[in-house]
């Protein structure tokens, strides 16, 4: 959307990403495979703080 040539506000930007995605997928690469270390659920972004509104759905706890 940056380089698109349409002069958005970057916040507006931020808040048509969250209205678009729902679930975030975190895969990790060890050698020899890949395997799903987080899954997040985006509720939304709020302008006024800059931040992303998530839930953790899943997430590994053994990390090394």
């Amino acid at each position: 959307m940056l380089q698109s040539g349409v002069e958005l506000p970057y916040c507006a930007i931020k808040t048509n990403v969250a209205a678009s995605i729902d679930v975030l997928v975190h895969i990790e690469r060890r050698p020899g495979r890949r395997f799903i270390c987080e899954v997040l659920e985006l509720n939304g972004f709020n302008p006024d703080t800059d931040q992303f509104n998530y839930t953790a759905v899943y997430a590994k706890e053994d990390r090394p």
